[in-house]
């Protein structure tokens, strides 16, 4: 009877700190698995620690990040929010979450969190700013000191609200991006996106002042040339946006429309064969391929499109 009863609380003991240990071995694992980008077997694996141990709240922040790498933001933010409810004042976690409501279309919680971000007190952050623009080969900054972030976080509440098409309070953050960061190219494009929708001189200024800065600069290059194909002129800077980044999607399209337009269409086929090759699951590029395959007299590849 004092053996069972011996056992029993060994047991009790023990089996916590078991639990304890073999979570804490897991997310190990996880951690090496997430760095060798097997996000899938990384995200098990932190599941499997949890369930172990749930006061493992680091795993919420590994699983949050392997998740974002396979395009599950929305998982992403519901283990941001677990991780935060804890540690509501943490920076990088806060602009984790931020950035990935962002990428969801929820804009005004997305919103809430970059102008929560502007009222934590100064410290140090290894967070890695990424300028935030229509760009994949965007510009980036490497800071420690959160003040140093207050440009990139009015540039995100810039942005943010001309998501939710509140232009004025978008021109109002993006100036005081610019005004702390004059030789910024990426906030002077953004601008001019605002300005696209209220003075499309404003938007033509801005993006040259963007190249000034900046003369390989996709994202200006790309939206100068619709603003300037509107009026006639020629495709070079569609050319030399592809020319700068052969990844960005959107110079590909606009060049292949206005060479639709033209009657160039071997030329309009080649930009949407290469926006195919970045972008498959749009069925407008399909269905556009299908219109210059039909001028082009190909009706089998019309049909397929």
């Amino acid at each position: 009877m004092k053996i069972t009863f011996f056992l029993s609380i060994v047991l009790a003991c023990w089996l916590p700190l078991y639990g304890q240990s073999s979570g804490s071995e897991l997310v190990e694992r996880a951690d090496k698995f997430q760095r060798q980008g097997n996000y899938e077997e990384a995200i098990a694996l932190y599941s499997q620690a949890l369930s172990a141990n749930p006061g493992l709240v680091d795993a919420y922040v590994g699983r949050a990040r392997a998740r974002e790498m396979i395009r599950d933001h929305a998982g992403a933010v519901t283990d941001y929010s677990i991780y935060l409810e804890l540690h509501p004042d943490n920076f990088d976690i806060l602009l984790a979450r931020a950035n990935a409501r962002y990428r969801l279309g929820h804009f005004l919680q997305a919103l809430a969190d970059y102008k929560r971000l502007l009222t934590l007190p100064p410290g140090e952050t290894n967070v890695v700013m990424f300028q935030r623009s229509a760009s994949p080969k965007g510009t980036r900054q490497i800071t420690t000191a959160q003040s140093d972030l207050r440009p990139s976080l009015y540039n995100y509440i810039g942005l943010t609200s001309y998501k939710l098409e509140d232009y004025t309070q978008a021109l109002a953050w993006l100036d005081s991006a610019i005004l702390l960061q004059p030789r910024e190219a990426d906030y002077y494009v953004n601008r001019g996106m605002v300005y696209e929708k209220t003075s499309i001189e404003k938007a033509i200024a801005d993006y040259e002042h963007a190249l000034k800065i900046n003369p390989g600069h996709t994202q200006a290059l790309s939206n100068l040339g619709v603003l300037r194909a509107r009026s006639g002129q020629g495709t070079d800077y569609f050319d030399k946006a592809i020319e700068s980044d052969e990844s960005m999607l959107q110079p590909y399209l606009e060049r292949a429309y206005h060479r639709m337009q033209g009657g160039f269409f071997k030329g309009a086929l080649e930009d949407y064969n290469s926006a195919l090759a970045i972008e498959k699951s749009d069925p407008e590029i399909w269905l556009n391929r299908g219109f210059v395959k039909e001028r082009l007299n190909d009706p089998k590849g019309e049909y397929a499109d």
